[in-house]
C-alpha cells in the first residue's frame, strides 16, 4: 500500500461524539434539524452573521414528547456562539501575539504565535482507491462519502482514524498571518474528516490554490466529483442529495505531494452544531485547482445554494497552534505555495 507520511506531534486527541441534537415533531419520524446558511448578512435569520456566531441564535423545533420547544431544542447550535475553541482560526506565523481577528476585525482577540513541536510521531495517509464512493450535495458543501466497507484511514502514531467523508469550502476557512503580519488567504479548502468508533474526530485541512498548474491526478479526481454532484440537496435516487451512481476515487490524489509543515490546534466543527473537541491538522502546502476553481465556486453558488460556504474566522482566545515539521514524501507532481513565512 502506497502511503503518504508526515511527521506530527504525539498530541492527545480530544474525544467528541459527532452527534447533533435530535429534534422530531412526531414520535417515530426522522429527526429534523434547523436549516442554516453561510450568509454574513445581518438580515438573514439562518445566516452565520458578520462574526460567524449568529448560528447560535437559530431556534429548534418541538421534541418528540411535547408541543413546547424544550431547553435542548431551543437553541441547538448554541455552541457556535458560546464555545471557546471554535474553528476556523487564523494561524499566526508572525512571531508576535496578534490581538486583532483578521476575519471579523475584533480587537479583543488573543492569538499567540505558533510554536514548533519537537517530539513527533508519523502521520500517515493510508487512503486507498474504492469504487463505491457516493457524491453528496449536503446543501452546505460538495461532499464525498466513503462506503461502509472503506479501509482508508489516517494513522497518527499507533492510532487509526477511518476516513468517513471529505468536502470542499470556497474560499478557504483558515487564514494565515505571515512573518510580516500580512493576512494570507486561499481560494478554497478541502476537509478530510476522520472519526473513530469511540467518537474521536480528526480533520485534515488541505488548502486550494489557483496560482499554479493543476496536476492531471487532481483534475481527473475533481472532474469525477463535480460531474457526479446532484443538482440540489433534494435531488438523487431517494431525493436526499446523494448520487444515484457510485464512483471510483482515490482521496490520496487530493493531497499535496509535499505537505510542508503541519499546523495543529484544538478546535470544532466549522458548521453547526459547531461541536468542540475536534483536533485539526492544516497542511502548509496547497494543491492547485486553477482549472476547476470556477466550477467549484459555481456549484457552491448554484447547486449548493450558498454564495459562499466558508465560516468567518473565529477568535483564537489564547489557543497556541503547534508547528509540526513534515517528511517530504511521494513527490509525484509539482505544487506551488504562497509565502507564509
Amino acid at each position: 500500500m502506497l502511503e503518504k507520511t508526515i511527521k506530527t506531534s504525539a498530541l492527545g486527541l480530544a474525544t467528541l461524539l459527532l452527534s447533533a441534537p435530535v429534534f422530531a415533531a412526531t414520535p417515530g419520524t426522522a429527526p429534523a434539524t434547523p436549516h442554516f446558511d453561510h450568509s454574513t448578512a445581518s438580515t438573514d435569520p439562518e445566516g452565520q452573521g458578520e462574526d460567524g456566531q449568529n448560528w447560535a441564535t437559530i431556534t429548534g423545533v418541538s421534541d418528540d414528547y411535547s408541543s413546547v420547544t424544550s431547553a435542548l431544542t431551543d437553541v441547538p447550535y448554541a455552541e457556535c456562539g458560546i464555545g471557546g475553541h471554535q474553528s476556523p482560526i487564523a494561524i499566526n506565523l508572525s512571531g508576535t501575539t496578534q490581538t486583532t481577528n483578521p476575519g471579523s476585525g475584533n480587537m479583543g482577540d488573543t492569538n499567540p504565535s505558533a510554536v514548533t513541536q519537537t517530539s513527533s510521531n508519523e502521520l500517515r495517509f493510508n487512503y486507498v482507491s474504492n469504487n463505491s464512493f457516493t457524491i453528496f450535495n449536503s446543501g452546505h458543501a460538495i461532499q464525498v462519502n466513503t462506503p461502509t466497507t472503506y479501509t482508508g484511514e489516517l494513522l497518527i502514531g499507533k492510532d487509526a482514524y477511518p476516513l468517513t467523508q471529505f468536502h470542499f469550502h470556497a474560499p478557504s476557512e483558515h487564514y494565515f498571518i505571515n512573518a510580516q503580519g500580512k493576512t494570507v488567504k486561499y481560494a478554497g479548502e478541502l476537509h478530510f474528516v476522520h472519526q473513530r468508533a469511540d467518537g474521536k474526530i480528526v480533520v485534515v485541512g488541505v488548502l486550494l490554490d489557483n496560482s499554479g498548474k493543476e496536476s492531471n491526478q487532481v483534475s481527473t479526481t475533481l472532474q469525477t466529483i463535480l460531474n457526479g454532484l446532484p443538482a440540489s440537496p433534494s435531488a438523487g435516487p431517494t431525493a436526499n442529495g446523494k448520487s444515484a451512481a457510485s464512483y471510483t476515487l482515490n482521496p490520496k490524489n487530493l493531497l499535496p505531494a509535499d505537505a510542508g509543515n503541519v499546523y495543529t490546534y484544538a478546535g470544532s466543527l466549522s458548521t453547526p452544531p459547531c461541536s468542540e473537541g475536534v483536533e485539526w491538522f492544516v497542511l502548509e502546502k496547497p494543491i492547485q485547482i486553477t482549472d476547476d476553481l470556477a466550477t467549484i465556486q459555481a456549484d457552491i453558488a448554484n447547486k449548493i445554494g450558498d454564495p459562499l460556504n466558508a465560516r468567518v474566522i473565529q477568535n483564537s482566545l489564547g489557543r497556541t497552534v503547534q508547528i509540526l515539521h513534515a517528511n517530504h514524501h511521494d513527490n509525484d507532481h509539482d505544487e506551488q505555495d504562497r509565502d507564509l513565512r
